[in-house]
């Protein structure tokens, strides 16, 4: 394979890799924060600090990982780290699949 081509597919495969690990962190962080805790149907006597803070947390997170998706790196460089990020994580899915089959 030319040496361009395949620059072009790790490129690929590290934005892809990119934006699933900030989508992956979104959606955790954002269930972490908010489990099952709505503000808007909870009557003010049973609001706690720690509900109103997760419910803040998880705004700032959500808006920080929109923000994170949509600032791009510009050095192509980063693309391939993002890659090689991709690549151990989808090693180690692999492996944990081998050890733990009823997982």
């Amino acid at each position: 394979m030319e040496e361009k081509t395949k620059n072009k597919l790790i490129k690929i495969f590290g934005f892809i890799s990119r934006t699933i690990f900030i989508i992956v962190v979104g959606c955790l962080g954002y269930s972490w924060l908010m489990p099952d805790y709505s503000v808007g149907d909870t009557p003010i006597s049973q609001l706690t600090l720690g509900g109103i803070f997760g419910q803040i947390m998880a705004v700032f997170l959500l808006i920080g990982c929109i923000l994170w998706f949509f600032k791009f790196p510009e050095d192509e460089e980063n693309y391939k780290l993002w890659a090689f990020f991709g690549g151990i994580i989808l090693l180690i899915i692999f492996v944990l699949m081998i050890l733990f089959p009823n997982l």
